[in-house]
This record gives C-alpha cells, sequence and structure tokens, in this order.
C-alpha cells in the first residue's frame, strides 16, 4: 500500500517533494505545539509496539475527520495497521506534542487500536498509522486542537502546506493566488481511473507566477484540477500568469475514488488532498 499510495499521489498532481506532501522517511523540519506531558507510563511508546493481551477497544476517544495531539515522547508510524514486517517503519516518529489530522479509524489489529493519519509537521512523514494506546489503556494519541499557518496569499505558501494542514486548517476553505499556467512535459502513467475524472491530470501544470522554463522540473508545482462546474477560460491560457480560486478538500472528492488497473485496488481518500481549482481568471 506504502508505494501505491505514493505512485497514486504522483498521478495526482501533487509534484511537492521539497514540501513534504509525499510519504517519505527523511521529512524536512517543522514547527513545535505545546501538548500535555506524557506520562511515564505513555513513555513505553518509545517502542515499536509488540503482540500481547489487547487493550480495551475505544479507550481513546479519537473519530475521523478531527485532530489528535501526541502524548508520548515517541510514536510510530507504519504503512499498515499492524505489527510485522509487512508493516514498514517510517521515520522520523511522532514526538511528544505532535499533531496529526485523523483520517480513519479506528482498526484493531495486533493488540493496538490504529488510527490513520496525516501529520502536520512538514517534519514528520506525511501520512502512517499509529496505535492510540498502551496494552494498559495508557493514551499516547488524544484529542487536540489545530495549531495553523495563515490562509496562503502566495502559490509558495500554498505548496508549502503538509496533507496535514490542508485537511486539518483548509478543507473546504476558498484559497485565491497568483499562478502561471504550462503544460506537463513527461509521462503520467496511464494505469489509474478516476472518478470523477475531472480530478485526473489536465495536461496542464501549476507553477509559481515567477518560475521559468523547464517545468517539468520544478518540485513547487501542481497538475491543474480543475472543477468542471467552476469558471475558467476556455482555452486554458497556456503560459500566462491567472488568479485561480480553489479548495482542498473539494465536496466531490468526498465520493472520489482512484482504481489501479493491476491490482484492481480501490483508493478513496487521494484527492481530498487535491487543490481543486474553481475559479480562474
Amino acid at each position: 500500500m506504502n508505494a501505491k499510495r505514493r505512485a497514486a499521489s504522483l498521478l495526482l498532481g501533487v509534484l511537492l517533494a521539497a514540501c513534504g506532501s509525499t510519504p517519505t522517511s527523511t521529512p524536512s523540519p517543522a514547527a513545535t505545539h505545546a501538548a500535555p506531558t506524557a506520562s511515564p507510563a505513555a513513555s513505553a511508546s518509545t517502542t515499536t509496539p509488540t503482540a500481547g493481551t489487547p487493550a480495551t477497544p475505544d479507550t481513546v476517544a479519537l473519530v475521523p475527520d478531527s485532530v489528535a495531539v501526541t502524548v508520548a515522547t515517541s510514536l510510530v508510524l507504519r504503512s499498515k495497521p499492524e505489527v510485522n514486517t509487512a508493516s514498514e517503519i517510517f521515520k522520523p516518529s511522532l514526538s511528544e506534542g505532535d499533531q496529526v489530522f485523523v483520517v480513519d479509524g479506528p482498526v484493531r489489529a495486533s493488540g493496538y487500536d490504529w488510527y490513520d493519519v496525516r501529520p502536520l509537521s512538514a517534519r514528520l512523514p506525511s501520512w502512517g498509522w499509529v496505535a492510540a494506546a498502551s496494552r494498559s489503556d495508557e493514551p499516547w494519541l488524544v484529542p487536540g486542537v489545530a495549531t495553523c499557518p495563515p490562509t496562503p496569499t502566495t502559490f509558495a505558501q500554498l505548496t508549502a502546506l503538509t496533507d496535514g494542514q490542508r485537511l486539518a486548517c483548509f478543507s473546504r476553505v476558498p484559497i485565491t493566488v497568483r499562478a502561471r499556467i504550462v503544460r506537463f512535459v513527461g509521462s503520467v502513467d496511464p494505469g489509474y481511473s478516476w472518478v470523477p475524472d475531472w480530478f485526473g491530470t489536465t495536461g496542464y501544470l501549476l507553477v509559481d507566477p515567477a518560475a521559468t522554463a523547464p517545468y517539468s522540473t520544478l518540485t513547487a508545482s501542481f497538475f491543474l484540477v480543475l472543477d468542471p462546474a467552476g469558471t475558467h477560460p476556455e482555452p486554458l491560457p497556456d503560459g500566462k500568469v491567472v488568479t485561480v480560486t480553489g479548495m482542498y478538500d473539494h465536496p466531490a472528492a468526498a465520493g472520489c475514488t482512484a482504481t489501479l488497473a493491476s491490482p484492481h485496488e480501490v483508493l478513496v481518500d487521494l484527492c481530498r488532498y487535491q487543490f481543486a481549482v474553481t475559479s480562474m481568471k
């Protein structure tokens, strides 16, 4: 799932390796946040959880589409909600006070309740599964409140947002920036199909308005995701600087799927992280 999620994210057009938007085990530095002090028992999460007597389910009140904060000194992020060699450990681990956006869970496995999360900090991997509490019910992850950056007003600020910030701070919030629209030079993997199909690439990139060629090598860029119900010029103004308004977690993303041709795996959350343009002028 780890490699497939990386490949699907690239196809969707989030070319933000420099900004930490794709899963990585070598994230860049990020801001800090104050959180409740972890108790000595909570620090047991500094080691990878191992199988044992299951904890009582639902001991930590976490729900999807909410923010949580780490109250352990170190909390392991994994590629799968289980403890075994097939579940890759991402580095670095969550530290005490790190904030995450909860996408899904809980999933009960290996004696733990696991949650699929998106860290808000750019120094961390962009996604992973975490165990919310120890086998003795000592919480490692508790409900929290997001510390958000200001609403982006420039393209650089827009591309700097992590996946966690996109959903925790700017879900369905209109954002307006200036950008240059250019044709994408390169190949796009045709092995995916999207519903709705407009979440797939249009063949154009949005890049910084001051950017110069070659556009295909730019990391701080997006594939243009264009809402057909929005307003935009026809034909698209190739090479021109435009003002775009769009949003993350577009309402249509709730029913969006990305199907990998082989194997036939359906990914259901990737469209939420895309900047869907609703207006261009």
